[in-house]
């Protein structure tokens, strides 16, 4: 008989226990697991023959080496008649054995189908004795070695063990299950690689034997749902369920096959700032954070709206670099340096994963509060000396870090970003006569004189032009161009744009020049034709003097309207609008959109900053604006997109005073 699940359950981080696979990503989960198992043959829907000649039996839909018999099996027959009685028991050792055929010592009785008897017989904890078992013996033999194979896979197909993440299996093997008795508990041990799972740990407790003489097990498995890497294993009604493969070995060493038995059941599970995949969202992100510093400690204040009970926090690193997190003999727990959603009562300090750098960080909650349906949690981000170090190694654009607080059945992205780290400043940089901005009629990539406090409409494309210098044979760090919202009051911050250049890969001339001919692409939207698709960082050589040269930057950037997309680090002022339409950034008192220029070097930074205007599309009163939408066959002005139907977009635009400018 194959291994029977009799019972499963998810267990969360708050003591909730479920039946299904529920959970958002980050989630840590405990599976328990209850089993039981036998080596046993049976009559029922299988009519076995006996050859008198050889006392050899032959079943015809269970094979013996397929259920786990072996030659050296002790086993004890159960002959029933048809109202239940127990006519017979006796023992036999199996001398021979195949799929078909099993050959015994002996074979004293046999049951007679006729009479609607039933045989049972079943492998005993006596194997390979000289001697048969002392009278009354009904110990069942166990299976042995075990390996348990799990994965979360997608709901739409088969379960099957190899990862979404990396392709690995996720393999524990559990050794001397044979010899343990009632309450002992073996470890699993990982098979390498680990990479293809978030599973911390697996164990095997002993149960005592089920009233009907099958030995007992429970397996426990602490995971953490595996979603963070993808949100399109989550798209429309898609999800990740819960995966498990038994595979035993009948004896130790045994060459034949496995005993197998799969879980592969749907799950109801969801990605960040998603609930469940079933299930209607129950609570809102009210204020996320933002510049979370990879070397130095950072403050830290979010708020969620929803249930105020089970409030979690959570926190992962996303590497892109495939080398790193695929095909690694390291979990991903470790390799992402995780904190898995942890329960904030009690103010805890929550110390992450260390991966093999020895890299980490800690969350210190530092407050929670409540107020109507809000909570408010404070903490501060706390990163170890090798964490600074990794990520300064690694590359531009490869430090995506996710914190996430859970309320109800939401995990709520509260930073999605790049890590950044705030050197000291080290003071102003110094612009010379030529910078300021250009407007969008201006395809162009250079120009003159000072063009400040400057004004634009929400989508125009915009660019900023500056000039300065540095000084022959000094080691810069990197430039970076910013676009950030500023209060200049209680001085908070948060970015909208940023784009790094880094000079380490930069050739250096004989006379201590770096020969900068830099380019990154920006804004991707425009035509080729245009000299806002690219920033540009270079040399100009008209403003060399002495032991000083030039260098220009050329930054061109759309002023965005996406409404519809978050802006997880806004600051709580702008609640509950808090996306990607810049316009409303420069609305509130106090707050104001700037470029921010920053020159790292010699660990300190030194930065210039230029405030602009960000109006909306209507913001000239003098200029009256329509746009209709008309079905050409009939002219109909609809006022919307209509399906199957040819249309033409009408803008017009009256200028009411004044003379039109480009």
């Amino acid at each position: 008989m194959p291994t029977q699940i009799q019972n499963k359950k998810f267990i969360d981080v708050f003591g909730g226990e479920t039946s299904q696979f529920i959970a958002n990503a980050g989630d840590k989960l405990i599976s328990e697991i209850l089993f039981r198992t036998s080596i046993r043959m049976t009559t029922i829907n299988n009519p076995l023959s006996l050859d008198v000649s050889l006392n050899a039996i032959t079943s015809p839909t269970i094979g013996w080496l397929d259920e786990g018999f072996r030659v050296g099996d002790w086993c004890l027959f159960l002959r029933y008649g048809s109202n239940g009685t127990l006519l017979n028991t006796f023992y036999s050792k199996i001398e021979y054995v195949d799929n078909s055929v099993a050959d015994f010592t002996s074979m004293p009785v046999f049951y007679d189908i006729t009479n609607l008897e039933t045989l049972i017989i079943v492998a005993l904890d006596f194997f390979d004795s000289p001697v048969p078992p002392p009278l009354g013996f009904q110990t069942p033999r166990s299976r042995a070695d075990m390996n348990i194979l799990v994965n979360q896979c997608l709901n739409s197909v088969s379960g099957q063990p190899n990862s979404l993440i990396d392709g690995e299996q996720t393999d524990f093997l559990f050794l001397g299950v044979e010899t343990m008795n009632v309450l002992d508990v073996i470890n699993g041990i990982s098979i390498p690689n680990q990479s293809g799972q978030f599973v911390e740990s697996m164990n095997l407790e002993r149960l005592s034997n089920t009233n009907d003489g099958f030995l007992a097990y429970k397996l426990t498995i602490v995971f953490i749902q595996s979603g963070p890497y993808n949100s399109d294993w989550f798209f429309t009604n898609e999800c990740l369920k819960f995966f498990t493969k038994f595979k035993w070995k009948s004896i130790p060493n045994d060459g034949l096959p496995f005993e197998t038995t799969i879980i592969d059941e749907n799950g109801n599970t969801g990605w960040f700032n998603q609930s469940h995949n079933s299930s209607p969202s129950n609570s809102i992100l009210v204020s996320g954070t933002s510049n979370v510093d990879y070397v130095s400690t950072t403050n830290h204040t979010i708020i969620v709206d929803g249930p105020i009970d089970d409030i979690g926090i959570g926190s992962c690193y996303i590497s892109t670099n495939d080398l790193y997190y695929k095909n690694q003999t390291r979990n991903q727990n470790q390799l992402t340096m995780l904190i898995p959603t942890s329960d904030v009562s009690g103010l805890p300090f929550l110390n992450s994963e260390l991966n093999s750098f020895l890299a980490g960080y800690d969350i210190d909650i530092k407050n929670v509060s409540v107020l109507g349906s809000q909570t408010t949690i404070e903490f501060d981000f706390v990163p170890n000396v090798n964490f600074g170090q990794f990520m300064s190694n690694v590359n531009d654009g490869d430090r995506l870090f996710y914190i996430w607080v859970k309320c109800g059945n939401i995990n709520h992205l509260v930073f999605a970003d790049q890590l950044f780290t705030e050197p000291p400043v080290g003071g102003p940089l110094e612009m010379n006569s030529d910078f300021g901005f250009m407007d969008h009629s201006e395809n162009i990539d250079e120009q003159s004189g000072n063009n400040t406090g400057f004004e634009a409409n929400t989508e125009d494309d915009i660019a900023y032009f500056g000039t300065f210098r540095l000084t022959k044979n000094e080691i810069i760090d990197s430039f970076v161009v910013s676009i950030e919202a500023f209060n200049n009051v209680t001085l908070d911050s948060f970015t909208l744009q940023q784009t790094n250049f880094v000079f380490s890969g930069v050739q250096i001339s004989n006379d201590g020049r770096y020969l900068l001919n830099e380019t990154q692409n920006i804004v991707s939207t425009l035509p080729n034709n245009s000299e806002k698709r690219n920033a540009k960082l270079k040399l100009r050589p008209a403003l060399n003097v002495g032991n000083e040269y030039g260098v220009q930057i050329y930054f061109p950037f759309l002023l965005r309207w996406e409404y519809w997309l978050e802006q997880l680090n806004a600051n709580v002022d702008f609640y509950p609008t808090q996306n990607k339409n810049w316009e409303q950034y420069d609305n509130q008192p106090n707050w104001n959109l700037r470029l921010k220029l920053s020159l790292v070097k010699n660990g300190l930074a030194f930065t210039h900053t230029n405030q602009f205007i960000n109006k909306n599309y209507d913001s000239d009163p003098n200029i009256i604006q329509s746009i209709e939408l008309l079905i050409d066959a009939t002219n109909q002005n609809v006022g919307v997109v209509t399906e199957n139907e040819q249309m033409r977009v009408v803008a017009t635009n009256e200028l009411v005073s004044g003379t039109w400018n480009a």
